[in-house]
């Protein structure tokens, strides 16, 4: 006697198949959900190296620094505004004498730069924070954050390349 195969699936297949399926999905998903604190802190940033990059060469043009209506959205993902901002797709600045201040928010906090076109040794040209303690990021608290002679809560190095 010959025995029949069926071509089908068995039951027991098919929950192999599944569980499998179920697995690979909760792996990737575990692994994928970790990077969005990840990817919205390089976009706060990569946000604040824009409007630096904006400033800079209003300034190199222009030869001072860029008065409020000369900062203008350029990326029509970023909005630039003088008051304060909640998303990330909004950057907040301030400008006052020979400095420029942006904030940005990100997922776990607010980053801060203040660029200084007439730096001294106590006031360096480029200065970059962050705090974890607030909500609502406005660029001129970047002015109150810090203590300029110190540069105390800076570092002065760019994280968009750490």
């Amino acid at each position: 006697m010959q025995r029949e195969y069926s071509k089908a699936f068995t039951l027991i297949e098919a929950i192999v198949v599944v569980a499998i399926i179920t697995i690979i999905s909760v792996t990737a998903l575990v692994t994928l959900g970790g990077n969005s604190n990840a990817s919205q802190e390089m976009e706060a940033k990569g946000n604040l190296g824009n409007f630096l990059d904006i400033a800079d060469n209003f300034y190199m043009q222009a030869g001072s620094i860029p008065a409020i209506g000369d900062i203008t959205t350029v990326n029509t993902k970023v909005i630039f505004q003088t008051t304060a901002t909640t998303s990330v797709n909004t950057l907040s600045y301030y400008l006052s004498g020979s400095i420029v201040a942006a904030a940005s928010k990100s997922k776990t906090g607010c980053w801060y730069v203040i660029r200084n076109y007439n730096p001294t040794a106590l006031s360096p040209a480029l200065l970059w924070a962050f705090s974890s303690t607030v909500n609502t990021c406005l660029a001129s608290d970047a002015i109150l954050i810090v203590d300029p002679g110190t540069g105390k809560g800076y570092k002065a190095e760019n994280p968009i390349l750490s």
